[in-house]
């Protein structure tokens, strides 16, 4: 993602999701982060889906890509 400004509304995002924001930036996997299980996935997923207006792949409702993977596909939904 290379839009500075979308990437720090994904963290935030994130971080309202998960309680916490991505230690790693964009390169955050769910193992980095203690509340990231697959209900948490499915609640990133819908947030992202409802606060940029966009739909994503439903893959993304899958656990094991980083934050990174929602970027790409935000990217990709635009």
């Amino acid at each position: 993602m290379e839009n500075t400004e979308l990437a720090e509304r994904l963290r935030a995002v994130f971080t309202d999701v998960m309680g916490t924001p991505p230690v790693n930036g964009l390169k955050t996997m769910p193992e980095d982060t203690e509340n990231w299980d697959s209900l948490a996935q499915v609640r990133l997923f819908t947030a992202v889906e409802r606060d940029f207006g966009l739909v994503l792949p439903k893959q993304l409702m899958l656990i094991g890509p980083d934050l990174g993977a929602f970027a790409t596909a935000m990217d990709s939904a635009q």
